[in-house]
């Protein structure tokens, strides 16, 4: 629950952007007499919502646009928060991953930061790297801490570009997408938690490596040209970048059948090759 993690986070005074939670009653003039726009819809509960949406939330720019959003979400009986943006690009996108064991000790940490996610601006991540970042990596310990979770935990804020403060966004208990580059970086993510399930000695963490990258190269390949555009010396770039990442959601070529189930055994290829031209003569 979404307004539960809000609370927690206002408590542990962690920054946030302004947000309401409309329920059934609160009208999007009343919202706006609170925030101001461009304001986010996300759910309150994620798996209920995508049952009828295929994105994370909507952008709404005016009254009409809110109020929309609200009464499909209602008509489906949907719970949902309203948030104003954070403002700035993309790659102002941090997220901190841990595994944290029963007595409440991180046994594994890695922050990595986004530098191109799809749908733009508030979609999922298609490309990032490992890094450094002590004031997120201090402000989602403490919240890690607050929250009492045991197991894996995903947390991510966006630094705000007005002030350069970090503003918590959301934070999900479970595994995440990019969890196997964790082993590149090292933090064996996966052996933590079996040494720690089957009662072997947990390994120590001593060093984690910087700059170590993940890329999903079919979402990637529609967010880099959704921006950059399709230059060949632009995609000679991201060819390159493809190439050299250290970790992919789901190639192997020890293991193909992920990656043919992945492309719908050619499908998604020929819906990027149209995407490819339809943008290349718009």
């Amino acid at each position: 629950n979404k307004k539960s993690q809000f609370d927690t986070v206002e408590k542990a005074e962690i920054l946030q952007p302004l947000s309401v939670f409309p329920g059934e009653n609160l009208s999007a003039e009343q919202i706006v007499a609170k925030l101001s726009f461009p304001l986010f819809v996300k759910p309150l509960y994620l798996f209920p919502w995508e049952k009828y949406f295929s994105v994370k939330g909507y952008l709404t720019h005016n009254l009409r646009e809110l109020g929309n959003v609200l009464a499909s979400a209602r008509n489906h009986h949907l719970d949902v928060m309203v948030q104003e943006t954070i403002v700035g690009d993309d790659y102002r996108h941090f997220e901190c991953s841990f595994f944290i064991d029963e007595t409440g000790a991180i046994r594994g940490k890695t922050t990595i930061q986004k530098l191109r996610q799809y749908p733009l601006h508030f979609g999922l991540a298609s490309y990032i790297r490992t890094v450094n970042h002590p004031v997120v990596e201090a402000e989602a310990t403490k919240l890690v801490q607050r929250l009492g979770i045991i197991g894996f935990a995903n947390i991510e804020f966006k630094i705000d570009k007005r002030d350069e403060k970090p503003k918590y966004i959301e934070t999900n208990i479970r595994v995440w997408q990019q969890i196997g580059l964790g082993a590149k970086s090292g933090v064996q993510f996966v052996l933590l938690y079996y040494c720690n399930l089957t009662g072997q000695k947990i390994p120590e963490i001593h060093e984690t490596h910087i700059g170590a990258t993940w890329i999903d190269p079919i979402t990637d390949f529609y967010s880099f040209t959704s921006q950059q555009g399709f230059k060949l010396s632009k995609l000679f770039r991201w060819f390159l970048q493809l190439r050299r990442a250290n970790d992919h959601s789901v190639i192997s070529w020890r293991d193909p059948i992920p990656t043919l189930n992945r492309l719908q055994y050619g499908l998604t290829i020929i819906k990027l090759f149209k995407f490819a031209i339809q943008k290349a003569f718009r």
